[in-house]
């Protein structure tokens, strides 16, 4: 449809009933969650690191 018509205001709609929760079903988007989370958290670390070395000199 024509996303500029007042009447059809939605412009997407989801494929299944479970609005989007079958991507956790999908190991390979679990895998990637789990990497970006300690990923982040090693990140954290090694710039907490960095201040604390700074602040020795």
């Amino acid at each position: 449809g024509n996303i500029a018509d007042a009447a059809m205001p939605v412009i997407s709609q989801w494929a299944n009933g479970w609005h989007g929760l079958d991507a956790l079903l999908n190991p390979w988007n679990v895998v990637l969650g789990l990497a970006v989370f300690f990923l982040a958290r090693i990140l954290e670390r090694f710039i907490l690191l960095i201040i604390s070395m700074r602040m020795i000199w």
